[in-house]
């Protein structure tokens, strides 16, 4: 059974409520995990009174963080008393000498700063100035678990495993119900995050309005206006948690006075000052000429002021995401990365290069990305790691992007081979990776009409996905319907029937369990695997099966768009003008109006103008 043992120190007579919570989501975590052979330990030394600290105990406590700790957190609210300090500075001590155990430290605070008493502040100093270690503010639990979650993720090798889809938060495919962005301090200071959300509060109801007076140019204008800050919105409610970690696990290989200050005020929200403290890109452009100018002179002690200001141009093209009010930003982060590629190479820091490469990717610079991964792999072709696998399979996206066949083929192949390797030797870590290169290698022959390859390659997925589904259904789950899915869709244009149905179901099958679960997560994917279902069936002539699969994506998407339009209305535009051409009665009539009457109001979505556009005369 893999252990990870946790200690927590705090004074005794506060911080109870928040050491109550945080014990009983560690048991809500060792329930999930107990089948996996996972079990996280947690010691709240706080149960030990100061009477028993005295009398010796504290040995014992000491010898706990020296001998069993993997990780020890502390917490500090008005008091900082002599037995928490001697824990922190014990284990300071250790995780200097070795490594371990990770030292994490917050405060709580009714406002940006920590609370003004004398044993607070001088804590501070000493953790501030003595030790350059950095500490975060906290109001809620929720900052503390999500920084919980992120240790375990790395500990047990998850990769990135904290993610958040739309205002929640995922750990290893799991909804943590526990956790809400709203309680957690980098959200809760966020002032971006606050106006953005307002400001799509506030259009919908524009929104709304000008659908009642049919106010058609309104409605054009407000939803496209919507768009755009949802979609700023969510860039950076994704953003925010992710900066925050990369930037934290930065801070831990070096204590950087300059990135802890950046880190403390993007925490705080203030973004424009974050980028303030840190080299602008005049200056990060200069410093790159010096340090290519010296690439003989690369030893050990310029390797390290070239680490120093890769990091802090790092940790500027991270704050600058979390900057949408600033329409530049892309290209200053462009320009940034453009600058440290050469000192990056000399250095050796290849996952810097990779994010500029993933950059331009997302940018859909295609040109550009393809040129930089070329480059790249130049560089890492001896080293058949798993970051190979990636930029392989960035080339073969992108020749694939530019139509040029016999090259995209040529890097998925290659991309395949390690990805082989590498789930050969370590299966559990790998293999979602490979099963990713699979279904793109499929989905690369289903495009150039070569079946056979096709069919094998997204077989090949298929088999990965059953196998990691197994083990873990939460999180392999989605993913696995998914791959069903699109191997029905794959069979159905084959016109081999059988086939195709019986992945359909299969995909089907998933997400109906999945959305008995976790209705508001996955129930808009069931709908649509049963609209495929009845096109598919009606497609057959079997008329029962297709008018059954219709109504039930018709029943959701009528509940769902009830409580959320905004999102869910396209969809249900489409079921109803789905079954319009299915029925042939004064049903279609219906179903036609219904359909009509959404799409009119979304003028923006391409299905709802197509709708608009085939309305009968």
């Amino acid at each position: 059974m893999k252990k990870i043992k946790l200690f927590f120190g705090s004074s005794i007579d506060e911080l109870s409520k928040e050491r109550n919570e945080l014990a009983r989501f560690i048991l809500g975590l060792n329930n999930r995990y107990v089948d996996k052979d996972i079990y996280i330990e947690a010691y709240f030394c706080e149960e030990e009174s100061t009477k028993m600290k005295a009398n010796g105990s504290q040995n014992r406590i000491d010898d706990y963080i020296e001998n069993e700790s993997d990780a020890s957190f502390f917490m500090f609210f008005k008091k900082a008393g002599e037995y928490t300090l001697h824990e922190l500075d014990l284990a300071r001590n250790l995780l200097k000498k070795k490594k371990k155990p990770d030292v994490y430290i917050f405060f709580k605070t009714d406002g940006e700063l920590p609370m003004n008493t004398k044993e607070i502040q001088k804590a501070v100093d000493r953790i501030a100035n003595t030790y350059g270690h950095y500490y975060k503010p906290f109001r809620e639990t929720d900052t503390i678990k999500m920084e919980l979650l992120q240790y375990i993720s790395e500990v047990l090798d998850f990769g990135q495993n904290v993610l958040i889809e739309e205002g929640k938060v995922y750990f290893d495919g799991v909804e943590m119900t526990e956790i809400s962005l709203e309680n957690i301090f980098a959200y809760q200071n966020n002032k971006e995050y606050r106006n953005l959300k307002k400001e799509i509060t506030e259009i919908k109801v524009k929104i709304k309005e000008a659908a009642q007076n049919e106010d058609y140019k309104a409605l054009v204008d407000h939803n496209r206006l919507r768009e755009k800050k949802e979609k700023d919105f969510a860039e950076l409610e994704k953003n925010i948690i992710i900066i925050i970690m990369k930037l934290q696990s930065e801070i831990k290989k070096s204590a950087n006075p300059i990135l802890i200050n950046a880190l403390r005020l993007a925490e705080l929200g203030k973004i424009k000052e974050a980028l303030k403290v840190l080299p602008s890109d005049k200056t990060i452009r200069a410093t790159n000429e010096v340090f290519v100018s010296r690439v003989e002179l690369m030893r050990d002690t310029v390797k390290k002021e070239a680490e120093k200001y890769i990091s802090e141009a790092k940790a500027r093209t991270d704050i600058l995401k979390l900057d949408v009010n600033n329409s530049d930003r892309f290209n200053e982060i462009s320009s940034i990365y453009e600058s440290i590629w050469r000192t990056c190479e000399i250095a050796g820091d290849y996952d810097t290069l990779y994010d500029h490469i993933c950059f331009l990717c997302e940018q859909n610079r295609t040109s550009e990305c393809l040129k930089k991964a070329t480059e790249f792999e130049k560089m890492i072709c001896e080293k058949n790691d798993i970051l190979s696998s990636y930029v392989l399979l960035k080339i073969a996206d992108s020749y694939a992007d530019l139509n040029k066949k016999q090259q995209a083929e040529e890097y998925y192949l290659k991309s395949i081979e390690i990805g082989e390797r590498l789930a050969n030797d370590n299966p559990e870590r790998f293999e979602p990776v490979l099963g990713g290169s699979y279904n793109n290698a499929g989905n690369f022959y289903a495009d150039q009409g070569n079946v056979k390859k096709a069919e094998e390659y997204y077989l090949k997925a298929i088999e990965i996905g059953e196998r990691l589904a197994t083990d873990n259904p939460e999180k392999f789950e989605p993913d696995l319907a998914a791959s069903y899915n699109n191997a029905g869709v794959f069979y159905k244009n084959q016109g081999e029937v059988k086939k195709a149905e019986v992945y359909y179901l299969k995909a089907i099958e998933i997400r109906e369990r999945l959305a008995k679960d976790n209705p508001e997560r996955f129930e808009s994917d069931l709908a649509r695997s049963y609209n495929n279902a009845g096109n598919f069936y009606k497609d057959q002539g079997e008329v029962k099966k297709a008018e059954v699969y219709y109504l039930k994506a018709i029943e959701i998407g009528e509940r769902l768009a009830k409580d959320n339009p905004e999102r869910f209305e396209p969809d249900l535009a489409t079921s109803y003008y789905n079954v319009s051409l299915f029925y042939d009665d004064e049903k279609s009539d219906k179903y036609e109006k219904l359909a009509y009457e959404i799409a009119k109001k979304l003028p923006e979505n391409p299905y709802c103008r197509i709708i608009v556009s085939c309305q009968k005369k």
